[in-house]
Formats: structure tokens, sequence, C-alpha cells
């Protein structure tokens, strides 16, 4: 048997209140009527098109992307009670979002009923950032082959990307990761809006062959803890 000191104790129990508290933000924020006309949309767009996976993309780090990503996942779950994958294409696992953090592994099991006994829905993640040496190289070129070979388990995959302007070496490449996906959002906010390079973003995610799904606006430039951010969708 394994025994924690009093300290550990206290800091799993901080952990625990600390995500606990990020997902009841989540929960609350996915209930706002801003939130739920843009996730309407995007289900209702999807049922239209039969659009099985969808990447969230943005110019700069810090706009919400994450965020989004998250929000999207877990009213998938609570609302359509629906299986989610979230696919995680950023190497460094610390730059993993708290609020991803949150919602992994959320299941609803009480809303079982609803759907005759059926499997309730629950959030699941892919991350390439545990890639074999030599193999995270060309996972970008791969990227859809992996969502391929798992989608059927699932009712949306939703991918998490690094921004655009932070594609390097130890990132996948965002337009390539995008290329891949049957549906993709534009993410911008204060940070990027008017400037030359959202439109010139655009450009040349069209360029590669990227189905721009629409563009979403983050108005608010909140600390990532206490972003009880407010999506508005605009005509793509």
């Amino acid at each position: 048997m394994m025994m924690r000191s009093m300290s550990e104790c206290g800091e799993l129990e901080h952990e625990d209140s600390f995500a606990a508290e990020l997902l009841g933000s989540l929960s609350a924020y996915i209930r706002k009527p801003g939130f739920k006309r843009l996730f309407n949309q995007i289900v209702t767009e999807q049922a239209n098109t039969g659009f099985e996976s969808l990447c969230v993309i943005s110019q700069f780090s810090g706009e919400g992307k994450s965020f989004l990503v998250s929000a999207l996942a877990l009213a998938y779950t609570k609302f359509l009670q629906s299986r989610v994958l979230i696919v995680e294409t950023i190497q460094q696992t610390t730059a993993r979002s708290l609020y991803l953090e949150s919602v992994l592994g959320e299941h609803l099991p009480e809303l079982s009923a609803l759907h005759g006994g059926s499997e309730p829905g629950y959030i699941d993640l892919l991350t390439t950032s545990g890639s074999e040496e030599g193999t995270f190289d060309t996972a970008d070129f791969h990227i859809g082959e992996y969502i391929a070979n798992v989608k059927s388990r699932y009712d949306v995959v939703l991918v998490d990307t690094c921004a655009l302007g932070d594609s390097d070496e130890n990132n996948l490449d965002p337009f390539i990761v995008a290329r891949h996906s049957d549906r993709a959002l534009l993410l911008f906010s204060p940070i990027s809006a008017g400037l030359v390079e959202i439109q010139e973003s655009k450009k040349e995610l069209e360029r590669c062959g990227v189905s721009l799904l629409g563009a979403v606006y983050n108005r608010s430039v909140a600390p990532r803890r206490r972003q009880a951010n407010a999506f508005k969708r605009l005509a793509a």
C-alpha cells in the first residue's frame, strides 16, 4: 500500500478543486445564449454536410483556441450526449490548456436514460506529443490517417493545433493538420482582428486546401484561468 504525505494529499485536493472550478466555468459558459447559437450553427452544418472532424485554428497563441475546443467538446457531450475525441497536435505537453485538462475523460452516465440505456457521451484525448523518436517529424503528413482510423468510434473529432504564427519544428504544421480535417474554424480576437495577417491567413488556408467552416471572434482577452470568453460566429 502506498502512503502519501499530508502535503501531497493537500496538493492533490487543491488540484481536484481547481479542475472542478475550471469545469464549472466551462459548464456555465456553454449555457450562455451566444455560445449556444454558435454551437447550433456548427451542429446544423454537421447534420447538413456530414463532416466528422473539426479543426480550430488561430493566428496567435492566447486567443482562446483550446478554450473553444474544450467548450465545444463539453457542449457535444452535455447537450447531445456525443462521443467526442480531442486530437492534440502540440508537441509540448506543458503547453496544454488547463481547460482542456479539465474536460478530458468527462462522462455523463446520468444521461444514458435519455437514449434508452445507450452509451452516454464522453470525451477522450489522442495526443501526438508522445510520438516515438523519428516519427514526429512526419506525423503532420499522417494526421489524416490517424483521424480516419479512430473517427468511427466517435460522433465528432475536435482538433487542437498550435497557432499559425507559432508553427515551427516542435509542432505539427497547423496548415497541414487543418487540411486533413473535414472543416476548420478560424478563431481571431482583438489580438489579431484588423491586422493584415488575418486575411493573409485565410488566403493561405484556402490555398492549402483547408475547408473553412467560418470565422469565430473572441471578444475577451482575459487571463486564461478566468477566460469566460464571448464568442460569436461570423460569416465565412
